[in-house]
C-alpha cells in the first residue's frame, strides 16, 4: 500500500528517473563473456547507458519541476571542480583519446567521470528522503551478497572464466574495494535508528558476512584499511559520543596515535630492510617501488597539470626502469597503473588535480563533522561514512580504482551530499499540473538532452559494444570470411581502447600465420593478404597519432615479418625501420631490442642481432629473459665458443635456468628457425 500511496503521489518522470536510478545499484553484476574485457567493459557501458537515460529524465523533471533542481553544495563543486580539471588534463595531456575512454581492461576515463558526475546530482537530488535512500542502500547490500554467493561457490565457474579470485569484479583487489563499500552500506542499514527492527538486524548479518568474505580474499591493503578504520571508528564514537572529558581526551589520542602509525608505517615501506619493507614486499612485491619512482619523475617534468589522465602507460615507457624484468624489481615490464592514487592524480593531473581530488574528501569529511546529521540519534552513521571515506582513501595508497569503486564513491559522497543538506530534506511533492509555467528558455535543455540521447547512446554505447564484441568475433571465428568481416570492425569502430584493440588482433594474425608458408595458405591467400593489410594500416594508424605507442610499434613489425614470408620479402626492412625508431625512443626498454634481433635473424644479419641482445643484456643483467635471447642470437652466429662461454656465464648467474639454456644449446637453428624468431617476442 506504500508503495502504490507513493507511485500515485509522484510523476511518472520522477518514476522512472528512480527506477533507472535503482536499476545502478546491479553494475558489480555486469559480465558479459562475449565482450572483450568482459569483466570491465560491460559495466562501462552499462552505466554510460542508463547514466544517459537517467539523466535525460532528470532533465525534463527539472524542467516540469524547477524545485528539484540540484543545488550546488560544497561537495558538488568539488566534485565537480574535480571532473573539470581531469577534462583540462585531457586536453592538454599526451593522449586525448587514451584520457577519455582509457584502456579497455580499465575504462575509468574522463568520459566515465563526466557520466559519474551527472549521477552524483541526480542520486543527490531524486532520493529525497531517508526512507528511499535506506531502500537504495539495501538494493545494493542485497546485489553485495548475491557478488559474494558468486565468490564462495563454484557454480560461478559454469557462468565464467576464473576470475582471480574477485567474483564479478574480474580480481581480489577490485573485488575487496567493493566489499569495504558494501560493508559501510551494510553499517549504515545496522545503525540506523529509525529503521525497523528487522532492517538492521538483516544490515548486521550482512555486514558480518561481507567481512568473513573480503578476509577470506587475497585484497590486502583493503582488509589493513578496514582495521584501521574500526579503530578510528572507536576513536570518533569516544569523540563525539562520550559522556566524560576524559572519553574525548582517550578519542583524540587514538585519532593521533592511528595517524602517527599511518605515517611511521609509510616511512618505514621505504626503509631498506625493515621488517615493514619486508612484509610489504612479501604481499606487494617489488614493481610498486618502482613505479613510483618512475611516476615522481614524470610528475617533476609536468607538475600542474600532469601527462593527462590514464597515461601511465606512456610515462612508464618514457621513465622505463631497465631493472624490471628481474626478481629485484618484478617481472612484469608493461604498467599503465602507478599503483597509488595520490601519485596517479599526479601523474595524470598535475597539482591542480591533486588538490580537487583532496578537496572532494576535504568537503565531505567537513560537511559530515562540522553540520553533522539533522538527527543526533543517527551520529553513529556519520561515523560510519567518514570511516568508509577514510578507508577507501588509504586502500588506494597501493591500488587503483576501477568502474565500480569509482561508482560507489561517487554514491558515497552524494549521500553525504543529501544528508548534510538541509534543503534536501524536504520530500519531492508533485506540483500540480495548473501551477506549471515553464519558460520557453529552459525548454532548449530538456530537447536537446533528448536529441542528443540517440547520440551518446551510439556512441558512447553500441559502438563500442559493436568493436569489443567483434574482437571476440573475430578471434574465435571459425571461417577466414566471417574473421575478416568482425576484424574490420574490432580494429576500426569506435574509439574506445582502439589503440590496444589493434595491437591486441595484430598480435592474433601474426600468431595465427607465424608458422605458414604461401604454399599451405593455399586457396585463402586472398583473404590472409587483406588480413595483413588492414593489420599494418591500423596499427600505423595509431603510430601516426601517438608515436611512442609501443605495443603498436612491436606488433607492426611481427607482421611484417609475417608479411615477409607470405607476401613479400622486402617488408623485412619496414620491421627494421619500425624497430629503429622504436629503440630511439626506448632507449632503456629491452623490448624493441629482442624484436628488432628477431628481425635481424630472418635477415641474416646475425651479428648484428647479437649486438642487440647483447646491449638488452648489458640493460638489466638479472633479466632472465635477457639471458635466454642473448644466447639464442649467440647460437646463429654459429660460434661455438662463444655459445659455451655465455651458456657457462648464465647458469653460473642463474641456476634456474639450465635446462632452458641447455635447449637452446641443443637447438637446430635451421629446422627451429620460426621458434626462435618468435621467442624474442
Amino acid at each position: 500500500m506504500k508503495l502504490k500511496n507513493f507511485l500515485s503521489s509522484r510523476p511518472k518522470t520522477e518514476i522512472l528517473a528512480l527506477v533507472g536510478l535503482f536499476f545502478v545499484a546491479i553494475t558489480p553484476l555486469i559480465f558479459y563473456r562475449p565482450l572483450f574485457q568482459y569483466y570491465t567493459s560491460p559495466k562501462a557501458f552499462f552505466l554510460f547507458a542508463i547514466g544517459e537515460l537517467i539523466l535525460v529524465t532528470f532533465v525534463w523533471l527539472m524542467y516540469y519541476q524547477p524545485s528539484i533542481r540540484p543545488r550546488f553544495t560544497l561537495v558538488g563543486i568539488t566534485l565537480s571542480l574535480f571532473v573539470g580539471t581531469q577534462v583540462l588534463s585531457a586536453l592538454v595531456g599526451i593522449d586525448l583519446l587514451n584520457s577519455l575512454w582509457s584502456q579497455p581492461s580499465r575504462m575509468t576515463g574522463v568520459f566515465l567521470l563526466i557520466h559519474l558526475l551527472g549521477l552524483f546530482f541526480a542520486f543527490s537530488t531524486l532520493l529525497r528522503s531517508w526512507n528511499i535512500w535506506r531502500n537504495f542502500l539495501a538494493v545494493n547490500v542485497l546485489v553485495g551478497l548475491i557478488v559474494s554467493f558468486l565468490y564462495w561457490f563454484p557454480i560461478f565457474q559454469a557462468l565464467t572464466l576464473e576470475s582471480n579470485g574477485g567474483s564479478t569484479l574480474g580480481n581480489s583487489s577490485l573485488f575487496g574495494t567493493y566489499l569495504l563499500f558494501i560493508i559501510g552500506f551494510s553499517c549504515v542499514l545496522a545503525l540506523d535508528t529509525q529503521a525497523r527492527f528487522s532492517v538492521r538486524t538483516h544490515g548486521a548479518v550482512c555486514a558480518i558476512i561481507f567481512l568473513i568474505t573480503l578476509f577470506s580474499t587475497d585484497a590486502h591493503a583493503t582488509q589493513i584499511s578496514l582495521i584501521g578504520a574500526l579503530i578510528l571508528a572507536l576513536a570518533l564514537t569516544l569523540v563525539r559520543l562520550g559522556k566524560h572529558p576524559w572519553m574525548r581526551r582517550l578519542g583524540w589520542s587514538l585519532v593521533g596515535l592511528l595517524v602517527s602509525g599511518i605515517i611511521g608505517l609509510s616511512i618505514l615501506v621505504f626503509i631498506s630492510g625493515s621488517s615493514i619493507q619486508e612484509r610489504f614486499l612479501d604481499i606487494g612485491g617489488p614493481t610498486r617501488f618502482v613505479l613510483w619512482n618512475m611516476a615522481w619523475q614524470a610528475i617533476q617534468e609536468r607538475p600542474i597539470l600532469g601527462w593527462g589522465p590514464e597515461n601511465f602507460s606512456y610515462v612508464s615507457l618514457n621513465f622505463y626502469n631497465p631493472c624490471l624484468g628481474s626478481k629485484a624489481c618484478g617481472e612484469g615490464k608493461w604498467s599503465d597503473r602507478a599503483h597509488n592514487i595520490f601519485l596517479e592524480t599526479l601523474v595524470g593531473s598535475g597539482i591542480l588535480g591533486l588538490l580537487a581530488y583532496l578537496g572532494v574528501f576535504a568537503m565531505a569529511v567537513r560537511s559530515v563533522w562540522r553540520r553533522r546529521f539533522l538527527e543526533p540519534s543517527q551520529e553513529a552513521i556519520s561515523i560510519t561514512l567518514l570511516c568508509l571515506l577514510a578507508a577507501y582513501l588509504i586502500q588506494n595508497q597501493t591500488g587503483f580504482d576501477s568502474v565500480v569503486s569509482l561508482l560507489f564513491w561517487v554514491i558515497t559522497l552524494a549521500f553525504i551530499n543529501w544528508r548534510t543538506d538541509e534543503k534536501n530534506q524536504a520530500l519531492l511533492t508533485p506540483i500540480p499540473k495548473s501551477n506549471l509555467n515553464p519558460s520557453r528558455r529552459a525548454f532548449v535543455l530538456p530537447v536537446f538532452a533528448t536529441l542528443f540521447l540517440p547520440v551518446g547512446l551510439l556512441y558512447f554505447v553500441a559502438q563500442p559494444t559493436i568493436g569489443f564484441q567483434s574482437l571476440s568475433s573475430s578471434v574465435q571465428s571459425q571461417t577466414i570470411q566471417t574473421r575478416l568481416q568482425a576484424y574490420e570492425r574490432a580494429i576500426n569502430v569506435s574509439q574506445a581502447g582502439l589503440p590496444y584493440r589493434r595491437s591486441y588482433m595484430a598480435y592474433e594474425t601474426s600468431s595465427k600465420f607465424w608458422y605458414a608458408s604461401r604454399q599451405n595458405v593455399g586457396g585463402e591467400y586472398a583473404a590472409v593478404k587483406a588480413e595483413i593489410k588492414m593489420a599494418k594500416d591500423a596499427l600505423m594508424d595509431t603510430i601516426n597519432r601517438t608515436p611512442n605507442y609501443l605495443r603498436a610499434s612491436l606488433m607492426l613489425a611481427r607482421i611484417y615479418q609475417v608479411e615477409s614470408r607470405l607476401i613479400r620479402s622486402s617488408a623485412l626492412e619496414d620491421a627494421q625501420t619500425v624497430l629503429e625508431k622504436a629503440i630511439a625512443l626506448n632507449l632503456n626498454n629491452p623490448l624493441p631490442r629482442w624484436a628488432l634481433a628477431s628481425v635481424l635473424i630472418e635477415r641474416g644479419k646475425h651479428e648484428e642481432a647479437f649486438t642487440q641482445t647483447q646491449e638488452a643484456f648489458d640493460l638489466n643483467p638479472d633479466d632472465p629473459k635477457a639471458h635466454l635471447a642473448r644466447l639464442v642470437t649467440a647460437k646463429f652466429t654459429l660460434d661455438e665458443s662463444l655459445q659455451q662461454l655465455l651458456f657457462q656465464e648464465s647458469v653460473a648467474q642463474m641456476p634456474d635456468l639450465t635446462d632452458d639454456l641447455q635447449a637452446i644449446i641443443s637447438m637446430n637453428p635451421d629446422a627451429q628457425l620460426l621458434a626462435a624468431l618468435d621467442s624474442f617476442y
